[in-house]
């Protein structure tokens, strides 16, 4: 006769504490997750240009000069701003406003802090398409260092 034993009753137990922690430190890892998005999305619009599907933003106006209109091309020059790409960004109002509006322990949401600056950016998508939104390859990215800290609480 063979007898087998284990200790499934202790690792059960060690496996319940750790899905516990990581119940409780849920709402941290949504907020840094929120951040990376926040940072991914703004590198975009930044440093690249594009909307969140990938296109170059550019005006639509037939008298261009780079992204945008001439006039507002040479408003932009004369306030120092480049004119190369579509960046969202003259005062730095609506980037500074683009944060965490609201964090729970099982949600967390990211917006405009001003009632304004979310009317512009509202304009601005209508205009250039949706760009406040993690991309598919952003998505990912994000997804997999949350996926990192879930699985790093049962190691």
């Amino acid at each position: 006769m063979f007898r087998i034993e284990s200790d499934l009753t202790q690792i059960a137990l060690v496996f319940s504490q750790k899905a516990q922690l990581l119940e409780n430190s849920w709402g941290d890892h949504l907020v840094e997750a929120a951040g990376d998005g926040i940072a991914a999305v703004t590198h975009r619009i930044q440093q690249k240009g594009e909307n969140t599907s990938g296109n170059q933003m550019i005006t639509q106006s037939a008298k261009r000069s780079g992204a945008y209109s001439r006039a507002y091309a040479a408003y932009r020059s004369r306030q120092g701003r480049q004119i190369g790409k579509v960046d969202f960004t003259m005062e730095g109002d609506l980037m500074r406003n683009y944060q965490i509006i609201y964090r729970g322990m099982r949600e967390v949401v990211v917006g405009f802090m001003d009632a304004d600056m979310n009317e512009i950016a509202l304009y601005l998508e209508a205009y250039f398409g949706a760009a406040w939104y993690l991309s598919v390859e952003e998505q990912k990215v994000v997804m997999d260092s949350l996926s990192i800290k879930v699985f790093n609480h049962f190691n």
